[in-house]
């Protein structure tokens, strides 16, 4: 029932600065004796929450958690969750570290929210799922008309893949 321990960045000799750590010389073919690495632990954190619009509020629905850097997503493997009763949610076992949450069930899905793990958990979070929005308009083409056009539209970093559209 105990989470996995959560290590962060570890560079020889245990140290989780890059600036402090120490150079190794090794030649292929020969033995380097006196390398040992201690992974130094991190906080394992956690984050609760609820999904809120649910169809039925006792439906299960899956929360994906993405780890970020700045605005990259820097694991794309995403970690779902399950919501339980009422929508709640707990991720648990997490580094220090900003991450990206969205909930998702059928064409309903909530905005992303970033959360900012330092020290503490973090209580609260809120995902209100939504219809999915939708993008109308006209193309206009100055000089002529082409017979068939196509439309991409791209989500700024948000690690999802484009969506396209048929322009009759």
């Amino acid at each position: 029932g105990r989470n996995p321990p959560v290590y962060g960045p570890t560079w020889f000799p245990g140290t989780e600065n890059k600036d402090h750590a120490s150079l190794v010389q090794a030649a292929a073919g020969r033995e380097v004796g006196g390398i040992d690495i201690r992974f130094i632990p991190k906080r394992s954190l956690s984050i609760h929450g609820v999904v809120s619009g649910l169809p039925n509020p006792d439906q299960t629905t899956f929360v994906s958690l993405f780890a970020t850097k700045g605005e990259r997503i820097e694991d794309f493997n995403m970690r779902p969750v399950m919501t339980g009763a009422g929508g709640k949610f707990t991720v648990t076992g997490l580094a220090p570290g900003r991450y990206r949450l969205q909930a998702q069930v059928g064409s309903l899905r909530s905005r992303s929210v970033e959360v900012q793990l330092d020290s503490a958990d973090e209580n609260g979070v809120s995902l209100t799922l939504q219809e999915s929005e939708v993008l109308a308009g006209k193309l206009e083409i100055e000089g002529g008309k082409p017979d068939k056009m196509n439309v991409r539209l791209t989500a700024r970093s948000n690690g999802q893949e484009p969506k396209a559209a048929e322009i009759d």
